[in-house]
């Protein structure tokens, strides 16, 4: 007699389902759950959204109307190609951008057109047989008056580009407009450079065009209420200072104005572009050293900065490629002798308290020696 086979039991299915976050086996209640616990669920759910809203985001357009942009563009028209800032480096843009905050500084009380102090080439831009870069080490900020005097004058050193390295692909034509003056500027750079810099720098639009894309959306040319802000809103002459008079207008609202952050003189401006340059021009630290000498003395003595307008052009030379030889340095020392001396006799006079004897300006002198020989 057969025996009869044991029945085989039947393999039971797999329910179990891997959670998506912590990657545990777990049973769902419902064919849909993908996490095994709430806290797996929330985690999944933060991550999903950061993934949609970065998706989202768009890029923001790149501010052409930035001053600092329109510094570059001006000049690579002026040069007639973008090759002037061809191999400079994201810390050469940030040092020019500096320069240019720099230049502000002492521009905020100007009420001329292109302001008192200027960006002066050391290797001229035009007139020469090259081309004068655009880059820190062949730029110095110098009064407006003694660039137009001094042209294209050239003493020694700066940056250039010669005809040999030269090339027509950087050349800036007439045709193209600003955003294809500075793709190509950003092509000639390097991408990998300017995007460096820009992540530092976080150029931002210029405040007149703030304004622009502000009214664009405000101003109604069909409302007669209107037409005499849209006179102000389409003239390409108009300030910064008119649009935002405009917007007052039409929100009725006082818009905030940040202040200047600072202010400073014509002699702070000089010993400050040759501290800079010291570092391409070690032979400038005894000029640097006078400088800061001069100063000292005109505010210790009459509380305000140095006039440097007499003796504004021997320096102005000296940044511009003039060697510091011993004539030169003859000369620094009597304008050194000549500017303390003139500080001193402008000591400001006050009302001295009875009983106080206050040194003479001879005797402050003589004191500081005796301190600086006790010190030595």
């Amino acid at each position: 007699m057969a025996l009869a086979l044991p029945a085989t039991t039947p393999h039971k299915k797999d329910l179990r389902k891997t959670c998506t976050v912590c990657k545990a086996k777990f049973l769902p209640s419902h064919h849909s759950t993908l996490t095994c616990s709430d806290e797996c669920k929330r985690i999944r759910r933060n991550k999903s959204t950061k993934v949609v809203l970065r998706k989202k985001r768009k890029p923001k357009p790149f501010p052409i109307s930035n001053i600092f942009v329109q510094l570059l563009i001006r000049h690579a028209k002026q040069a007639g190609t973008v090759q002037i800032v061809q191999y400079v480096t994201a810390e050469e843009l940030l040092e020019l951008r500096e320069m240019q905050k720099t230049q502000l500084a002492t521009n905020c009380y100007s009420v001329r057109c292109f302001a008192d102090y200027h960006f002066c080439h050391i290797y001229p831009a035009n007139g020469m047989p090259h081309i004068g870069k655009f880059t820190p080490q062949n730029l110095v900020l110098g009064s407006a008056a003694l660039n137009r005097k001094h042209g294209s004058h050239y003493f020694g050193g700066g940056e250039f580009i010669s005809p040999a390295h030269k090339t027509n692909r950087f050349d800036v034509e007439k045709w193209m407009s600003d955003k294809d003056i500075v793709e190509l500027m950003i092509k000639c750079i390097g991408r990998d450079v300017w995007d460096a810099f820009a992540k530092v720098a976080k150029l931002q639009p210029s405040m007149k065009q703030t304004y622009i894309d502000v009214l664009v959306t405000m101003l109604d040319r069909n409302n007669p209420a209107h037409r005499q802000y849209l006179k102000v809103f389409d003239d390409p002459r108009s300030t910064a200072n008119e649009l935002r008079n405009v917007l007052e207008s039409i929100t009725d609202k006082k818009v905030y104005m940040f202040g200047h952050s600072r202010y400073m003189s014509p002699m702070g401006l000089m010993i400050a572009e040759f501290d800079r340059m010291a570092k391409y021009r070690p032979d400038l630290a005894p000029v640097l050293k006078a400088l800061e000498q001069i100063e000292q003395t005109s505010r210790y003595f009459t509380f305000e900065s140095f006039d440097l307008s007499e003796v504004e052009g021997f320096f102005f030379d000296i940044l511009h490629g003039v060697a510091v030889t011993d004539s030169v340095l003859a000369e620094l020392a009597d304008i050194v002798v000549g500017a303390l001396t003139t500080s001193t006799a402008k000591m400001k006079n006050f009302d001295r308290a009875a009983g106080y004897d206050c040194f003479e300006p001879e005797q402050v002198e003589a004191r500081r020696a005796r301190m600086a020989q006790i010190a030595a």
